[in-house]
């Protein structure tokens, strides 16, 4: 399912993201309220590079698991893969 970056994370007012659920990233798991700091890398992903893009996840439980990033048209790309090469997302404009 698709969800906005916004739903799922919350900007402090020192620049911070935290977490508003339980989220499984790659299996680091992250508590509602963790607060994560603009050099944080969670396997592989950090989401102050990816702020404003939706994300693709899944709930398990009371967690919900980020699967991938949706890149936005604006970003020039059509097409965006996962770390196991399959596509992500149909970027196709027609």
């Amino acid at each position: 399912m698709r969800y906005a970056f916004w739903r799922v994370f919350g900007q402090s007012d020192d620049g911070q993201i935290y977490a508003r659920w339980p989220i499984d990233l790659g299996g680091v798991s992250l508590l509602a309220g963790d607060r994560i700091c603009p050099a944080a890398n969670l396997s592989g992903f950090n989401p102050h590079r990816v702020k404003g893009c939706d994300l693709e996840a899944y709930q398990r439980g009371d967690e919900l698991v980020i699967q991938a990033v949706y890149r936005h048209a604006r970003a020039n790309s059509r097409l965006h893969f996962d770390r196991r090469g399959a596509p992500l997302a149909n970027r196709d404009r027609g």
